[in-house]
C-alpha cells in the first residue's frame, strides 16, 4: 500500500510509474456533480469540509495548517470534490436499485454539462454491474493540488 498516491486525473504523483501505463482509465475520467434531488448524489456538489462518502476522508497535518497560517487562509477551507464515472454510475444504479424515482442531476464530465430528470433511467448512469459496483469502490477526490492525506 501507498500511503497518499495519487492516480486519478491522468495524474500522479508516484516517482517511476507515470500515469500513462496505468492498466484502467476509470480514474482518468472524472466528473463533477452540479446538483441533484438526492442527498447521497448532492453531497458533491459544491464546497464540502466534510467527507462526502466514507473512505474519503481528509486528514490536515500540522504542518498544513501552519502553511495556511503562514498564508492568512483558514485551514478549514472547503474542498470542491470530483468522482470517478464509475463511482456515479454505482451510485445511480444502486439508488435505482433501491426504488428511487426521479433523480435529478446535473454534472459536469470532460468539460460538458450533462443534464437528466430521470438518472435511475439513464442507460449511461443506471446499468453498473453487480461485479463494478463489488469491485471498483473508489472514493471522491478533492479537486485540490495541495497534498492533502486522504484515506
Amino acid at each position: 500500500m501507498f500511503s497518499n498516491l495519487r492516480t486519478e486525473g491522468g495524474k500522479t504523483n508516484h516517482l517511476f510509474i507515470p500515469s500513462s501505463i496505468q492498466l484502467f482509465s476509470n480514474l482518468e475520467d472524472l466528473v463533477k456533480v452540479k446538483g441533484a434531488n438526492v442527498r447521497v448524489l448532492n453531497r458533491f456538489s459544491g464546497y464540502s469540509s466534510k467527507r462526502p462518502l466514507r473512505g474519503t476522508s481528509v486528514t490536515l497535518p500540522k504542518s498544513y495548517i501552519e502553511y495556511m497560517d503562514n498564508n492568512k487562509r483558514d485551514y478549514r477551507e472547503r474542498f470542491e470534490y470530483q468522482l470517478p464515472f464509475v463511482l456515479l454510475q454505482n451510485t445511480v444504479t444502486e439508488l435505482s436499485r433501491d426504488g428511487h424515482e426521479n433523480i435529478k442531476l446535473e454534472y459536469e464530465r470532460d468539460g460538458e454539462i450533462v443534464s437528466t430528470r430521470n438518472a435511475e433511467v439513464d442507460p449511461i448512469l443506471s446499468n453498473a454491474s453487480t461485479f463494478q459496483i463489488k469491485f471498483l469502490a473508489q472514493r471522491a477526490v478533492p479537486d485540490d493540488e495541495r497534498g492533502l492525506c486522504m484515506w
